[in-house]
């Protein structure tokens, strides 16, 4: 696999605890189920799987949560969580980036297909500055005994994944979304309409939203997907201003 840097805290062991304080929600897609069925993308030491989320204005993590299930009845695999910066592969499509941001621990607390969403605590808390970021899920567990991160029951979103029989290469693309949550605070105050990240709120921010709503990356209303509701709240931002 591609050399890594790490920067922050690493293999930090971050599960949630007790009542989390409030913060931001800016990417969540809905639990599994619905017409795909209890399904998912097995992570073992035959694949990593990556799911990509956006970031429009400066925050820091607070937190973040994957739907996950175990293909093991009697045992309780671990599967290691990293936070990553956007990369380029070789022919200039978005792949997970080689600086890890920081990394999670995390051994699976349910036994078999029962979904559930495990959240973990944010300890280095990085800066999270206007771009794409990556959650990718590794374990060290073997086929048919490992981590399953679940399909949501709706929505798109830009996945990668990566298994030794293409070299570790990561093959990237929109399709069925895999369950995310994420969790910021907002840095010297969020402003949705800000698009572009320019610090204002003008017209270039219109277009900047819709270059990234017709690539399916504009799920300002955070429901898993990007559709016309987007372009209405949209809009109610840009009126609003900062």
């Amino acid at each position: 696999m591609q050399k890594l840097m790490r920067v922050g805290v690493v293999a930090a062991l971050g599960l949630m605890a007790g009542t989390a304080a409030a913060s931001d929600v800016i990417f969540e897609t809905p639990g599994p189920g619905g017409w795909l069925g209890i399904n998912g993308f097995d992570v073992s030491t035959q694949q990593t799987v990556a799911a990509r989320f956006s970031v429009r204005n400066d925050a820091n993590l607070d937190r973040a949560g994957i739907w996950l299930m175990n293909n093991d009845e009697f045992g309780q695999p671990w599967v290691t969580v990293t936070l990553r910066t956007d990369g380029v592969d070789g022919e200039g499509d978005s792949v997970p980036g080689g600086t890890i941001l920081e990394t999670w621990q995390i051994q699976l607390p349910m036994l078999g297909w029962n979904p559930e969403l495990v959240m973990f605590e944010s300890v280095a808390r990085p800066l999270m500055t206007p771009g794409h970021y990556w959650f990718v899920a590794e374990s060290e567990a073997a086929p048919l005994v490992n981590p399953v991160w679940c399909i949501s029951s709706e929505g798109n979103e830009y996945t990668a994944t990566a298994n030794p029989f293409s070299g570790w290469q990561w093959q990237e693309g929109w399709g069925a979304a895999v369950g995310l949550r994420v969790e910021v605070t907002p840095v010297g105050g969020g402003c949705p309409a800000d698009w572009d990240g320019s610090g204002g709120v003008d017209g270039d921010d219109i277009g900047a939203f819709f270059i990234d709503w017709q690539a399916g990356d504009a799920d300002i209303d955070q429901s898993g997907g990007t559709d016309g509701d987007d372009i209405t709240v949209f809009f109610e931002h840009w009126q609003a201003g900062c």
